[in-house]
């Protein structure tokens, strides 16, 4: 199994949603999210040229696992949950679509399987490990689904 670590450094923003004004979709640009976007895609390239790393092939199934680092100043902050805006599963998208055009791998679509967390941290920036997993046990990968039916019904 061969594994990607893409280290981007820049503060972590979401994939931009189209917007409305009176009825009329106004834009969907973000200057923020075009910087964001920029880094993640030379963070992948340094990782394709310096460290040879593998470019996944076409029917691969992939896992991704992200962190996202938050900036703040305040100590006591750091290393604990990011629990307000932006969403991680908007971050994650983002980031996403922007790795698999730098052609670590063929199209997002292949990663079947995702972890993604928020901290508020010292720095700001993300970590990206995209890994080649064996799909023939995934039943024996999940976690055991509670029961739907409250304890208190018997």
């Amino acid at each position: 199994m061969s594994a990607v670590i893409i280290k981007v450094t820049g503060h972590p923003r979401p994939q931009p949603r189209p917007r409305a004004f009176r009825g009329i979709i106004v834009s969907t640009a973000d200057k923020n999210a075009k910087l964001w976007q920029k880094q993640i895609q030379a963070a992948c390239a340094e990782a394709l040229i310096h460290n040879n790393c593998t470019r996944f092939e076409k029917g691969s199934a992939l896992s991704l696992k992200a962190i996202f680092q938050m900036p703040t100043k305040v100590k006591k902050r750091w290393g604990k949950p990011h629990t307000s805006r932006p969403d991680v599963d908007n971050l994650l998208k983002l980031a996403m679509d922007q790795i698999s055009a730098t052609d670590i791998m063929p199209e997002d679509s292949h990663i079947w399987e995702t972890q993604a967390v928020k901290i508020w941290s010292e720095q700001h920036g993300a970590i990206f490990v995209i890994e080649e997993k064996e799909t023939s046990s995934v039943l024996d990968r999940l976690v055991e689904i509670p029961s739907t039916r409250p304890h208190w019904l018997g």
